[in-house]
């Protein structure tokens, strides 16, 4: 079929695409898939399966590893509930609005009376110096040990959040 060849589809895609817009126009073309099988976990395990993935990290659980991969998952299904997944846990992620995705630091406010003394201490070093002294400044930096921010589950249009406080290092 020329459409198909147009579109780059395969021709069965193409009858597909034209038997659906014969039958329903545009929006049964756009129309999101129903899926065939129904989740393999009653409401109660997928909303304990959830906010497990979400908020524990597999080796908090008792498996052996520090990210959630999908045979972890499986197995961690099949130990919590006694539900074997073959295949379809990527699917059952998606039906929960989750993504794998790069966490962000997430970092504690800093304290206002520290703060103060900071900037009163800093004016006074700038006015301490001459008038030819350089003066470098940046913004946003942090300096720490920890390693880079990970990959981890997280809610669809959100980022997982790694906990860090390495603004109070000397504390």
């Amino acid at each position: 079929m020329e459409i198909g060849m147009q579109l780059c589809i395969s021709q069965e895609k193409a009858r597909k695409y034209i038997k659906h817009y014969i039958e329903g126009g545009f929006e049964a073309v756009v129309k999101r898939d129903k899926r065939c099988r129904p989740t393999l976990l009653d409401a109660t395990q997928t909303a304990a399966f959830r906010e497990t993935i979400l908020h524990s990290s597999p080796q908090s659980v008792g498996l052996s590893g520090n990210i959630w991969t999908g045979d972890l998952m499986k197995m961690y299904i099949e130990r919590t509930f006694g539900v074997k997944y073959k295949s379809g846990i990527y699917d059952l992620l998606s039906r929960l609005g989750l993504t794998h995705q790069r966490a962000h630091s997430d970092y504690t406010n800093a304290d206002p009376k520290a703060q103060t003394a900071f900037i009163a201490s800093l004016k006074d070093t700038l006015l301490e110096e001459p008038l030819s002294t350089a003066i470098v400044f940046a913004d946003e930096f942090s300096v720490q040990e920890k390693p880079s921010a990970y990959y981890g589950w997280a809610l669809k249009n959100t980022r997982p959040v790694v906990p860090t406080n390495e603004k109070k290092l000397n504390d």
